[in-house]
C-alpha cells in the first residue's frame, strides 16, 4: 500500500511540474486589433450681401451770346471822280454758344458677410479579438479496471502534430507488469 502511495504521489508531482512548464511556455495568444471609423460631417453656410450706391451730379450751363454786325459798303465813282452811288448793307448776325459742364461723383459701398459652420463627428470603434493557439503538449492521466478486476491508472502525453491530430502514449500501472500504450486521437469543438 505504501508504494502504491509513493506512486500516486509521485504522478501528482509530476503532473504538477509538467502543467508548470506547460503554462510557462506557453505562446502569446494572437492578437488582431481592428479600428473602424465613421465620420459625419455637418455643415451649414449662409451669406449676407448688400450694396448700397450713391451718386451726386453737379450741372452747370453757360450760354455766351455775341452779336456781329457786318457793313458792306458799294461805292461807284464816275469818270470823273465823283461819287455816283453808295449803297450800305447792314448784315447782323447771332451766334449763341452753349457750354454744359457736368460733373458726377458715383461711390459704392459692398458689404458682405459669409458665415460658415462645418461640424465633424467621429466615431471610432474598436474591436479585439484574441485568438489562442491551440496547445502542442497535453498531459493527463487515465484510469480503468482491467478484465480481470484489477484497477489500473497511469500517466497519458499527447502531442498536436498538425491541426486537430494528435498522437498519445503513456504507462498503465497496477497490474502485475506495467503495460505501455501508444495511440491516435482527433480533437473537435
Amino acid at each position: 500500500m505504501k508504494r502504491k502511495l509513493m506512486l500516486a504521489l509521485g504522478a501528482l508531482v509530476v503532473l504538477f511540474v509538467v502543467f508548470a512548464l506547460g503554462r510557462w511556455s506557453a505562446r502569446e495568444p494572437n492578437v488582431t486589433v481592428e479600428a473602424r471609423a465613421k465620420e459625419t460631417v455637418a455643415a451649414a453656410a449662409t451669406s449676407t450681401r448688400s450694396a448700397t450706391e450713391t451718386a451726386t451730379v453737379t450741372a452747370a450751363a453757360q450760354t455766351d451770346r455775341r452779336e456781329a454786325e457786318v457793313v458792306a459798303r458799294d461805292r461807284w465813282y464816275r469818270p470823273d471822280g465823283s461819287l455816283e452811288r453808295e449803297r450800305e448793307v447792314k448784315a447782323s448776325q447771332l451766334a449763341e454758344r452753349k457750354t454744359e459742364q457736368t460733373a458726377g461723383h458715383v461711390q459704392r459701398a459692398e458689404q458682405a458677410t459669409k458665415v460658415e459652420t462645418v461640424e465633424v463627428v467621429r466615431e471610432v470603434e474598436k474591436l479585439v479579438e484574441v485568438e489562442a493557439e491551440a496547445p502542442r503538449w497535453l498531459i493527463g492521466g487515465i484510469a480503468g479496471i482491467g478484465l480481470d478486476g484489477v484497477p489500473v491508472y497511469g500517466p497519458q502525453l499527447h502531442y498536436r502534430v498538425a491541426g486537430p491530430v494528435h498522437v498519445s502514449g503513456g504507462v498503465l500501472f497496477g497490474g502485475s507488469t506495467p503495460v505501455a500504450h501508444v495511440g491516435l486521437g482527433l480533437s473537435f469543438q
